[in-house]
């Protein structure tokens, strides 16, 4: 009985949170988030975006430090930026903030898996969403 009252706990802890989360997962969602996380999918607005040249990267630390990178080509001149900062889980770990140079960004967590961050949000009444894959 106490094994099984264990066993149930732990499914319930880890229960889905994002609405494509896994159904169960046997690691938390601060352990699933601590990864580098490498934009694979962008979707403007139900439009899927080309990413062509364009390297975007979450470096997503334990101890809540980020580190955000970008490359690709600005007016045809190569440029690479890398910023640190921090992240925070929000509502109930359902939403992620980063705090890069002072400045705040929200998002809605929608899949949160080993290998994939979806990651949603709104700007003017258009939806904006990020698939990354782990590193």
């Amino acid at each position: 009985m106490l094994l099984l009252l264990a066993v149930t706990s732990i499914a319930y802890s880890a229960c889905q949170k994002g609405p494509d989360d896994p159904a169960i997962s046997f690691r938390s969602r601060e352990s699933r988030i601590i990864n580098t996380w490498v934009l694979e999918e962008y979707i403007a607005d139900g439009r899927q975006q080309d990413l062509s040249g364009t390297y975007f990267e979450y470096d997503i630390k334990d101890d809540n430090g980020v580190r955000k990178t970008t490359e690709g080509a600005l007016f045809g001149v190569p440029i690479r930026e890398s910023q640190n900062g921090t992240w925070n889980f929000k509502d109930n770990k359902q939403d992620i903030e980063f705090v890069i140079e002072n400045q705040p960004s929200l998002y809605d967590i929608i899949r949160l898996s080993n290998d994939e961050l979806w990651l949603q949000f709104d700007v003017s009444g258009k939806t904006y969403v990020q698939k990354f894959g782990a590193k």
